[in-house]
């Protein structure tokens, strides 16, 4: 896992060292969500006046449009301009509004969890440090999906690998696609 925001490591898991087991939605690492919090709330503050804003200016195009096109009254310059204005707190509200999403996805990403049962394989972080995206965090295993990676004597594999029937250019490949084999393993 790597770090989706910067800040300083608020807090770590209690038992968060190589080998040890984490279950499932455990929170394994916590950012310093201060920043974003405070980017959050000044983002839900502009967006009640920018709202209050657009309909005053709606009302007012409201106005403007009703006095010069019923009573003749204004110039048609006085509509496009309330227009305008109207046109332009929507267009901030989608941006605040856009800014308020994001605010909200960095303090999600604050707090990372464990996706799964997993086993902590290595830890690259530690209380209070800071971080940037990107950082490598830590790296998590699942044990349910063990691999292992093996240096093979190719005249053995010969033995006992074998393809399904289909041919090479229908897999798309040199070779066909291997059917699965049962093994034991031996290690000295």
């Amino acid at each position: 896992l790597s770090a989706e925001v910067a800040g300083r490591i608020t807090s770590v898991h209690t038992r968060l060292d190589p080998g040890e087991i984490i279950k499932k939605g455990e929170v394994l690492v916590t950012i310093d969500e201060r920043d974003y919090r405070l980017d959050y709330e000044t983002a839900q503050a502009r967006l009640k006046i920018l709202r209050r804003d657009h309909e005053l200016a709606v009302k007012e195009l409201n106005r403007v449009r009703t006095l010069y096109q019923k009573k003749r009254v204004g110039a048609l310059s006085s509509v496009e301009k309330a227009e305008t204005t109207a046109n332009t707190t929507a267009d901030r509200i989608s941006q605040v509004e856009q800014a308020l999403r994001l605010a909200q996805l960095r303090i999600e990403r604050c707090t990372l969890r464990a996706l799964f049962d997993c086993r902590i394989a290595e830890l690259d972080v530690e209380q209070d440090e800071y971080v940037t995206p990107g950082k490598k965090l830590l790296t998590l295993v699942d044990d349910a999906d063990l691999e292992m990676v093996v240096s093979l004597d190719s005249r053995d594999v010969l033995n006992w690998l074998q393809f399904d029937g289909k041919t090479a250019n229908e897999e798309g490949s040199w070779f066909g696609k291997p059917k699965p084999v049962i093994c034991r393993i031996f290690w000295t």
